[in-house]
């Protein structure tokens, strides 16, 4: 998908961010168990790790499509990746490839932690009093993401 339109990534953002929200709501333990307060001490057996990094790994795809391809040039706007920052990806970035850009790693994990956040707040009742209709602010929260980490024009 290299040439996908931009409307088409944001649309593909949004409908997996729409999916993770329904699996989280149908299943609110196991998201919990998952991507809750970590078990102090615990480390997750070795073979779990593929199946906890799918959906980063997605997330990255969904910007590589819009940013990674033709050029890619981060927003002027944007700060400078300090050494610090660029090298604690380490562990991240040995698992992609040599040339994926820098820029294009960062908005992806924002994307990732944003959704996250999102619905962690969602599930754990930070919103219950303040939000009327949490679809259509999830949607619209998305979509405006989306927007800002690139993947619309």
């Amino acid at each position: 998908m290299a040439d996908a339109e931009p409307a088409d990534v944001l649309e593909r953002w949004v409908g997996v961010c729409h999916a993770v929200r329904d699996w989280a709501l149908a299943h609110p333990h196991e998201y919990a168990l998952i991507y809750g307060s970590p078990v102090p001490g615990y480390a997750a057996p070795q073979d779990t790790v593929a199946q906890a990094t799918r959906l980063p790994y997605l997330i990255g795809a969904l910007f590589s499509d819009r940013l990674g391809k033709d050029g890619h040039r981060p927003s002027d706007t944007r700060p400078a990746m300090p050494d610090d920052a660029r090298q604690s990806r380490a562990p991240l970035l040995a698992g992609l490839p040599p040339d994926t850009p820098a820029d294009l790693v960062m908005s992806s994990l924002m994307g990732w932690t944003y959704l996250l956040g999102a619905l962690s707040f969602e599930l754990f009742g930070h919103r219950r009093e303040i939000i009327a209709d949490p679809r259509a602010f999830f949607d619209h929260e998305a979509r405006r993401l989306g927007a800002a980490l690139g993947l619309a024009t």
